[in-house]
C-alpha cells in the first residue's frame, strides 16, 4: 500500500495549465504459484485519486499483471521446449507517456501524451524457445495489444482505438556463455478504429521487417544488446525504414546505470491513424548511499513522426529525479521531482504541453 500527496501543474494533460494538489492511494497484492509444471505470478490492485479544488476529477483505477512459466509443462511433452505467458492490464484515466516501474514496455508508451482521458490498455505476450541443440535455439513470439478510449471529452484531434498483433521469430546461437547472435522476422498488424463509434470507418497497416541481434557481457558489470534491422509498410513498399535497438547496462550492486534506443514503426492513436517512425532514447540512473537512502534519475527522449506524405508530428521530454528512505524493513518514504514537455502538431500547426510534479509518498510491503 502506499499513499501519496503531490503538485501537479496539468492535471488535464493540455496546453490551457490547471494545477491541483491531488492525493493518491495505491493498494495492491501478489501472489506467487509454483509446482513441477507451472511457475507463476500475479499482481493486482487498486488506484484512487482525489483532487483537492477539482473533485469531479476524483477517479478509482485498476492494473494487473500475469506472467507464468511454463516451461516443465511443454518439456515433459517435446524436449527443449519452452513457454511463457504474459499479460498486463490497466485502466486509467492518465494514459502515461513513458515507460516507469509501474508501466511496462508495449507499442503504445512511445512519448505520445494525450488529454486526459478514461482508457483501457492490455498487452498479452506469449514467448516460447525450442533448443535445436545446446548452442542454438529458435524464438518465436506473439503479442496482442490494445488500447481503447472511453467518454472521449471534446479535444483538437481525434483519438482511435488501437490493436496491434506483432508475431516475431527466428533462430539464436550461443557464441560462448556470455554472448549470443540471431536473426529474426517481424509481421504487425495495426487496427484503427474512430473511437466511441465516431464517423468515418476504420482502417489499417500492415508491416514486415527482419533484423539481427547481438547480446553479450563486457563484464560481470556492463552488459550490452545491438539489434540493427530494417521494415516496410505493405500500402508504402517504397518507404523502406531502418530500425534499431540497442541498450546498453551497468551495474554493481549498488549503482544501477542504463541507456537504451529504439527506432520502429508503431501506431498513432492520436490526431491520425497510422504508422509511426519512432525514436525513443532513455537514460537511467540509480545508487545507493547507504543501507537507508536511494536516489535515482531518469531522462526520456522521443520523436514520433508519421510515413510521408501526412505531415504528423509528437516531439516529447521527461525527466524525473527521486529520491527513497527506508525507515526500516518494508517502509519506504519517497520525494520526487518530474519535468515534461510535449509538442505534437499537423500540416505546419504546433501546440505544446508542459508538466510538472512534485510528489511525497509513503509506501508499506508485507511479504
Amino acid at each position: 500500500m502506499s499513499v501519496s500527496e503531490r503538485y501537479d501543474s496539468n492535471i488535464l494533460f493540455t496546453p490551457n495549465k490547471m494545477s491541483d494538489y491531488v492525493t493518491n492511494i495505491r493498494a495492491g497484492a501478489r501472489t506467487q504459484y509454483r509446482n513441477d509444471v507451472v511457475d507463476g505470478t500475479l499482481t493486482g490492485g487498486l488506484i484512487g485519486e482525489v483532487y483537492a479544488r477539482n473533485p469531479g476529477l476524483n477517479y478509482v483505477g485498476t492494473d494487473a499483471n500475469i506472467n507464468a512459466n511454463l516451461d516443465n509443462a511443454v518439456g515433459w511433452m517435446i524436449r527443449g521446449l519452452g513457454l511463457t505467458v504474459m499479460d498486463s492490464f490497466m485502466y486509467t484515466p492518465q494514459p502515461p507517456a513513458f515507460i516507469t516501474p509501474e508501466v511496462p514496455p508495449s507499442s503504445f508508451i512511445r512519448g505520445i501524451q494525450i488529454a486526459r482521458n478514461n482508457t483501457l490498455m492490455n498487452n498479452a505476450n506469449v514467448m516460447s524457445t525450442y533448443a535445436m541443440s545446446p548452442l542454438a535455439q529458435f524464438n518465436v513470439s506473439y503479442s496482442h495489444q490494445m488500447m481503447k478510449f472511453l467518454d472521449q471529452i471534446e479535444r483538437a484531434g481525434a483519438l482511435f482505438d488501437t490493436t496491434v498483433q506483432s508475431l516475431t521469430a527466428g533462430p539464436e546461437y550461443h557464441l560462448a556463455p556470455t554472448q549470443s547472435i540471431g536473426a529474426s522476422y517481424q509481421y504487425q498488424y495495426m487496427l484503427f478504429e474512430p473511437s466511441g463509434g465516431g464517423g468515418g470507418g476504420g482502417s489499417s497497416a500492415v508491416i514486415h521487417g527482419a533484423g539481427v541481434i547481438w547480446k553479450g557481457a563486457f563484464s560481470r558489470e556492463l552488459t550490452a544488446e545491438v539489434s540493427p534491422g530494417i521494415a516496410v509498410v505493405t500500402n508504402n513498399p517504397g518507404d523502406l525504414q531502418w530500425t534499431a535497438r540497442a541498450l546498453l547496462q551497468w551495474s554493481d550492486g549498488r549503482t544501477t546505470a542504463g541507456l537504451s534506443y529504439t527506432r520502429g514503426l508503431f501506431p498513432s492513436y492520436f490526431i491520425n491513424a497510422s504508422a509511426l517512425i519512432s525514436d525513443n532514447v532513455s537514460v537511467s540512473l540509480s545508487k545507493r548511499l547507504n543501507s537507508q537512502w536511494n536516489i535515482s534519475a531518469q531522462f526520456d527522449y522521443a520523436n514520433n513522426r508519421s510515413l510521408p506524405p501526412a505531415d504528423l508530428r509528437f516531439e516529447s521530454f521527461g525527466q524525473t529525479v527521486v529520491v527513497n528512505y527506508d525507515l526500516f524493513q518494508g517502509l519506504v518514504v519517497s520525494a520526487s521531482l518530474s519535468y515534461n514537455y510535449f509538442v505534437y502538431g499537423t500540416g505546419g500547426a504546433e501546440v505544446s504541453v508542459s508538466r510538472e510534479t512534485a510528489m511525497l509518498s509513503l509506501r508499506k510491503q508485507w511479504n
